[in-house]
């Protein structure tokens, strides 16, 4: 078994990025809306569900670990981003309730991304004996 980890860190950096842009600049800067913590634990759990199933399209076996490994990927993304912030004093985190609830969801979300790769796949395999 070979996972592919560059595929599956540039992705999941390339989500976190791409989530705190338009978090930052489309909803808050141009629309002048706050999210609320469970709409944007929705946003991240779907999001991550997707970069889940893409990856786990792409393996032909354990898709629920490589999905579970994209949500890891975008843990680990913002943690980067986020601590390197704080550090250098332009944001204050808040570590409450939903900052762990929200990356649970990221690593859930992906492995169920994952899940749903391994049953399209599984009926996909169904679909091409039955034609045989």
């Amino acid at each position: 078994m070979k996972i592919p980890l560059k595929r599956i860190l540039i992705i999941g950096f390339a989500f976190e990025i791409l989530f705190l842009a338009t978090l930052i600049v489309v909803v808050q800067g141009m629309l002048k809306y706050s999210l609320t913590d469970v709409e944007l634990t929705s946003a991240l759990f779907i999001g991550v569900l997707l970069c889940g199933l893409w990856v786990g399209r792409s393996v032909p076996s354990n898709q629920i670990l490589h999905g579970a490994l994209v949500g890891l990927a975008t843990v680990l993304a913002y943690l980067l981003i986020s601590i390197s912030a704080e550090l250098a004093g332009m944001i204050e985190i808040n570590y409450d309730f939903y900052y762990f609830l929200d990356h649970l969801v990221k690593v859930l979300g992906g492995a169920l991304g994952g899940l749903i790769a391994l049953n399209l796949s599984k009926r996909q395999t169904t679909t091409e004996v039955r034609s045989q």
